[in-house]
């Protein structure tokens, strides 16, 4: 059964990593619930709060970036084919659920 092992906030974001038979693994949620986990077991805590971490940071950087490329897009600096190629691109960023 996992349970909570160790909580932490991190850009505003909470962090929770749990304890499993195979190790640790965590799970970040956004101030509006939003659902992000690497699906990554680790065989510290400490491992799976750097993963965790660098999940959040991933995750932030692909919105961001998304949302400066449909800015671009909306001022006629990227043609319709550029801004989809390139917002495609990010499709394997992590998600949320």
């Amino acid at each position: 059964m996992n349970d909570t092992y160790l909580s932490d906030f991190y850009h505003g974001w909470l962090i929770e990593i749990t304890s499993t038979e195979s190790g640790f693994e965590g799970t970040c949620y956004s101030p509006c619930r939003k659902k992000v986990q690497d699906y990554a077991t680790h065989k510290s805590d400490f491992e799976a709060m750097q993963a965790a971490k660098q999940a959040i940071d991933w995750y932030m950087a692909c919105q961001s970036l998304s949302s400066f490329l449909r800015e671009q897009y909306e001022s006629d600096r990227l043609s319709f084919e550029e801004w989809q190629s390139l917002d495609q691109s990010l499709a394997n960023s992590p998600k949320a659920i």
